[in-house]
């Protein structure tokens, strides 16, 4: 996926960010940086809270989704 950070990378289980590299032939990123320590905003956490209430099934979707 690229950011404006560079491309994330899913290995194995693991996501890891590597340089942009211009082989790769994308020609759009997402408009944000990747932020592994970042932390979900207040608001958006409760509303996946209140849509998702049953903590496995958020776990799963999150799972899913990244």
């Amino acid at each position: 996926m690229p950011t404006q950070s560079g491309y994330v990378h899913l290995d194995g289980a693991e996501l890891v960010l590597k340089p942009a590299d211009p082989s790769l032939g994308l020609t759009h990123c997402l408009d944000c940086p990747y932020e592994p320590e970042g932390v979900m905003p207040a608001h958006f956490a409760a509303f996946v809270q209140r849509v998702l209430p049953d903590p496995s099934v958020r776990a799963r979707v999150q799972e899913y989704i990244g």
